[in-house]
């Protein structure tokens, strides 16, 4: 996969990934808080707004949030889901405008899942995600410390 980096304006693809990271247990990546969430929203909307031509392979990137939100929603206190309705019909929005382009397109099984997903409004279904959401951390975890 090639990377993409914004400089002074312009975009520059590259060939090789220049960077390595490591993802702990309790880093701000594998935080669900709902200010991440909202971050993560933003920041892929911004990159996914600038660069119209890339937007087929920014795609992906931009239903992260979305999966996350799903994955969090119910777990959020009273004052926090207040405050992510808005965000979540942002998301439920463009989630619904792009349907047909990640439907007909190549993209991961888990990315059109997440699409039919958020075209839902139903307390039920987010509250399935949710026990989904915390299903594939627990094994995530599990498979982690095996490895250690």
């Amino acid at each position: 996969m090639r990377s993409l980096a914004e400089i002074d304006g312009t975009v520059t693809a590259l060939s090789d990934e220049l960077y390595h990271y490591r993802l702990r247990e309790g880093s701000i990546s594998h935080s669900w808080s709902l200010n991440n969430v909202k971050d993560s929203w933003f920041a892929f909307s911004e990159k996914f707004n600038a660069m119209p031509d890339y937007q087929d392979k920014l795609l992906g990137e931009r239903f992260r949030p979305i999966m996350r939100m799903w994955m969090s929603y119910s777990g959020y206190s009273r004052e926090e889901k207040a405050d992510a309705r808005k965000i979540l019909r942002e998301m439920q929005a463009f989630s619904k405008k792009n349907f047909n382009r990640v439907m007909k397109g190549n993209y991961p099984q888990r990315m059109k899942i997440i699409c039919l997903l958020a075209q839902s409004k139903s307390a039920p279904v987010m509250w399935i995600s949710y026990c989904g959401g915390k299903l594939r951390r627990i094994l995530n975890n599990r498979k982690h410390r095996m490895f250690e």
